[in-house]
């Protein structure tokens, strides 16, 4: 599955965009750009756009070490962007002491999503009703 991301380290963001099918290969290609800005930024956002999704390789849920889940404890908030609804089954398989803040956006409300991520660094709780806490 090609994912591609773009680090905006001012905002203390990461965009990932994902198509087609998630290999261990290509997640674990994104560690290093997601630990390199919580080594310059501390707490981070992020945004999922999920274009397609054709599934994942199963070995990817057991294959990380838990020093690699130690970069997600940094994560403040995720905005999913997609039109799919994929993305609550994957999360369900997070550590439980992990916690984070989900809002999903329709794929045509990236810039909406973009705004609401900028507008959540230092917050760490939600502050809207539609806010779906992860953990």
């Amino acid at each position: 599955m090609p994912i591609t991301y773009e680090v905006f380290a001012e905002e203390k963001r990461i965009e990932t965009t994902f198509s087609g099918f998630l290999t261990l290969a290509d997640y674990q290609g994104i560690f290093a750009p997601i630990a390199q800005l919580v080594k310059d930024c501390g707490q981070f956002t992020a945004i999922d756009i999920v274009d397609s999704y054709a599934g994942y390789d199963e070995t990817l849920i057991d294959a990380f070490k838990p020093e690699d889940y130690e970069i997600f404890r940094s994560l403040s908030h995720l905005a999913v962007v997609s039109d799919l609804g994929w993305f609550c089954p994957v999360l369900a398989n997070a550590p439980t002491d992990i916690t984070f803040v989900v809002r999903s956006f329709p794929r045509n409300q990236l810039e909406q999503a973009r705004c609401w991520t900028r507008n959540q660094i230092g917050i760490a709780m939600p502050t809207e009703t539609m806010f779906r806490k992860v953990g």
